[in-house]
């Protein structure tokens, strides 16, 4: 148990002397097991190696955001993970940030898509758990979802722009071992001018709505994604928390309930419905506290067994 849950929330084997000081503690295994996981959930191994996966999630690399930009993201991720950021929070102020991609590091995930569509498909799946991708050039053939709502969704991205910032360029070496020239700062900003999704059947624009549920009405001159992050976010989503809910799970048992953890579909159905949805309440009730979820996995008999 020891050795499992030490590389699962610190990513690297516990150090000899904490095994033996471990097992040589005669107090009852419950308790001395819950004293472990909340000294590792503390520890600055668990910030680093958090913040690494949530790196790789949000695609932090410098062949797309250079090296300033992807220190700057790496940072603003590893601090979310010691703060413990509840998860809502962390995907507003990715998906509503805006300004200099060196003094408002959340924007690098803007960086990263940059196109509308592939802001749609990674929304989607990142923080809703469900493909769109699959219905961009014709209906889902195995879920509800229509060619429709893939631009009615990407709607809601259409006018988020970027544009060169002041601070130049710089040179990085690519993947291939080669030196390669990429932008420097950059700024992200919503444009004003109009920027709209056009439907590529009829050629006429589309107006944004979510898939599923209701969102408050955006005025004219306001960011539309005040009202998609407001509907994304809510406790009443169904798929917003249990899509984390299940990603968490996969992370210390090698697979989600439902898997793949990015393809919730009804043709897809979890594993064990009521585990899921027990998870999903009890992260919804702590205020989608990531932490908080990892340390109930951890200490369940579940994740004890041998």
């Amino acid at each position: 148990f020891m050795r499992r849950v030490t590389l699962d929330l610190t990513g690297q084997p516990p150090q000899p002397e904490k095994v033996r000081a471990f097992l040589a503690d005669g107090t009852p295994t419950k308790e001395k097991r819950e004293k472990l996981v909340e000294e590792l959930l503390g520890s600055r191994s668990y910030v680093e190696s958090w913040a690494n996966k949530w790196a790789d999630l949000l695609q932090c690399n410098s062949e797309k955001l250079g090296q300033k930009g992807i220190w700057v993201f790496r940072e603003w991720i590893k601090h979310s993970i010691e703060e413990n950021k509840p998860y809502d929070k962390l995907a507003r102020e990715l998906l509503l940030a805006q300004g200099s991609s060196y003094q408002n590091p959340a924007v690098n995930y803007y960086r990263v898509l940059r196109e509308t569509d592939k802001i749609t498909e990674d929304v989607s799946q990142t923080f809703l758990g469900t493909r769109f991708n699959c219905n961009k050039c014709h209906d889902h053939p195995f879920e509800k979802w229509t060619q429709n709502q893939y631009y009615q969704f990407g709607a809601y991205f259409a006018r988020v722009a970027i544009k060169r910032g002041t601070m130049g360029k710089e040179t990085i070496r690519n993947a291939t071992g080669d030196q390669t020239t990429v932008t420097g700062e950059e700024i992200v900003y919503r444009n004003y001018n109009g920027g709209e999704v056009r439907h590529p059947k009829t050629n006429q624009e589309v107006k944004p709505r979510v898939p599923f549920g209701e969102t408050r009405e955006i005025a004219e001159g306001d960011d539309r994604r005040d009202g998609f992050v407001e509907w994304l976010t809510s406790k009443e989503n169904p798929l917003f928390a249990k899509s984390m809910a299940n990603r968490l799970w996969s992370y210390f048992f090698g697979r989600g309930v439902i898997d793949p953890v990015d393809d919730i579909r009804g043709s897809n159905p979890p594993s064990n419905p009521p585990l899921l949805e027990a998870l999903t309440e009890d992260f919804i009730r702590g205020e989608f506290d990531m932490r908080r979820l990892m340390r109930t996995i951890c200490v369940s008999r579940t994740y004890q067994l041998s």
